[in-house]
C-alpha cells in the first residue's frame, strides 16, 4: 500500500506522463508572487468586457497574459461570473466571441488562477463596474462623433483589443 501511494504522488508530482506538463488542476506547485503582477495594458471595453494585459513573475521568468471582466451574461447559467477577471487570448472577430483560456475558469492553485486572484482584490476591481459604466458611456459619445453604428464600432473595438493582445504576445 506504501508503495501504491508513493507512486501516485510521483504521478502527479511529474505531470502528465506523456508530457510532464503539471495538472492544470492544482497547478504546479509553483507560486505567482503576488507583487509581480501588474496591468501592462488597458482596461479597454467591448461588449460590456474590461480587457486588460497583465505581467508577472512565475518561477522566476516574467510572463504576459490576457484577461476580460466577465460581464456574466452571454451564457445561461453564467451570472456568478459577473465581475470575475478570466484569462483570455483575445476576440474572435468571425463569431464576434472570446476566445477563452482551456480551462476557461483557473484552478485558484495554478499560475493563471493565482493572477486571477490578485486581479479580483485590485483596485481596478474594486471600481470594476464604475470603470466599465464610465467607458461605455465614453463610447456612446466616440459613436456618436464618429457617425458610425454600435456594430461598427464594436468591430474596431476588438480589432484594438487583439492589437493590443498581439503587441504583448498574449493572443492565440
Amino acid at each position: 500500500m506504501k508503495l501504491l501511494f508513493e507512486n501516485w504522488r510521483k504521478y502527479l508530482e511529474k505531470g502528465y506522463p506523456g508530457t510532464g506538463v503539471p495538472w492544470a488542476r492544482g497547478g504546479s506547485g509553483m507560486r505567482v508572487d503576488p507583487s509581480t503582477i501588474r496591468v501592462l495594458e488597458g482596461p479597454l471595453f467591448w461588449l460590456d468586457s474590461l480587457f486588460v494585459v497583465v505581467e508577472y513573475e512565475f518561477n522566476g521568468k516574467t510572463k504576459k497574459a490576457g484577461f476580460y471582466r466577465s460581464s456574466g451574461s452571454s451564457v445561461a447559467d453564467t451570472e456568478h461570473t459577473k465581475g470575475m477577471w478570466l484569462p483570455t487570448y483575445g476576440i474572435d472577430l468571425a463569431k464576434t466571441w472570446i476566445i477563452k483560456h482551456d480551462p476557461k475558469y483557473p484552478h485558484p492553485d495554478s499560475e493563471l488562477g493565482a493572477v486571477t486572484k490578485v486581479l479580483g482584490q485590485s483596485a481596478m476591481a474594486q471600481q470594476g463596474e464604475d470603470l466599465r459604466r464610465q467607458l461605455k458611456r465614453a463610447r456612446n459619445t466616440t459613436r456618436r462623433n464618429l457617425g458610425i453604428r454600435n456594430s461598427e464600432l464594436s468591430d474596431k473595438e476588438a480589432e484594438e483589443i487583439n492589437a493590443m493582445f498581439s503587441k504583448h504576445g498574449v493572443n492565440k
